[in-house]
């Protein structure tokens, strides 16, 4: 498998990430050196910068266990320095 514009970054969609999924699964089962393998992308990810690529969104709709774990260090902390906050006024 080839790990060309894995250095770049890309902004997806949810179909996109299931296009790009089934494509890697399939080239690790069926690839072989040399080919070449086109997916195609449907959508891209600006839909959802409000949204799903918001901690803030995420921790609201599904908690902060859904969220990453430096994020959750990050939210944590946060939660702790207010609390610090509060009780010194």
């Amino acid at each position: 498998m080839t790990t060309e514009g894995t250095e770049a970054s890309f902004l997806f969609g949810g179909s996109t990430g299931t296009v790009v999924s089934a494509a890697i699964d399939w080239l690790e089962n069926n690839g072989e050196p040399g080919i070449t393998a086109v997916a195609i992308s449907p959508d891209f990810g600006e839909r959802y910068l409000e949204s799903v690529y918001q901690p803030s969104w995420v921790m609201q709709h599904f908690g902060v266990e859904a969220l990453e774990p430096g994020f959750q260090r990050l939210i944590k902390a946060g939660v702790e320095e207010d609390e610090r906050v509060s009780a010194a006024t």
